[in-house]
């Protein structure tokens, strides 16, 4: 009969060590979790920041002139 009991009791220690890592790990998974929306959210003002300051030349930069770099410079 104690083997049984002693079975019990160490059946119930691993479960309650099973719970307690688990919770601990859903702990760590919200934590970083809102870390990461927390970076988005970061990341998104300033790409609309980014948007802001270079809607007002509404030119994109790829289609400014380049000027023709194959001519040669002194033409004498």
């Amino acid at each position: 009969m104690s083997l049984v009991a002693i079975s019990w009791i160490g059946l119930g220690n691993a479960y309650q060590l099973l719970v307690l890592h688990l919770g601990q790990e859903q702990d760590k998974r919200l934590q970083i979790h809102q870390e990461l929306n927390q970076h988005e959210m970061h990341q998104h003002k300033l790409q609309k920041s980014r948007l802001l300051t270079n809607e007002s030349a509404r030119v994109s930069r790829r289609n400014r002139y380049i000027p023709n770099t194959t001519r040669p410079i002194d033409q004498e």
